[in-house]
């Protein structure tokens, strides 16, 4: 069996400009003899999980406004498609009136 080198490309999405402007959250440098202050830890944990949760309502609100966006266009584009099969009608009635009736077919006799 043969191994796949393959690689996967990591995207990082933009920012919000009121959380770049924000002080960045920096680890503490922790002694391997101190044990963390559990109340400090605890801090620390829900400063980061606000952080996420302010990127995540970004985010979700970037999303709501895409598919408004694409309802609008979706519903243009019926719109547009349904304009367009009265123009396909109305011609094939103006195409209609204009034919000379058909002739009669013809029956042979054996």
């Amino acid at each position: 069996m043969s191994e796949s080198n393959a690689s996967a490309t990591i995207i990082q999405f933009p920012r919000p400009a009121s959380l770049e402007s924000a002080a960045p959250v920096e680890a503490e440098p922790v002694s391997a003899q101190a044990v963390p202050d559990p109340a400090q830890r605890l801090r620390r944990a829900l400063t980061l999980l606000d952080v996420a949760l302010a990127e995540q309502r970004t985010a979700v609100a970037d999303w709501r406004g895409a598919l408004s966006e694409l309802n609008t266009s979706v519903q243009d584009l019926g719109r547009s498609l349904r304009s367009y099969q009265k123009s396909l009608d109305t011609l094939q009635d103006q195409i209609t009136l204009q034919l000379p009736p058909s002739p009669a077919p013809c029956q042979f006799q054996a």
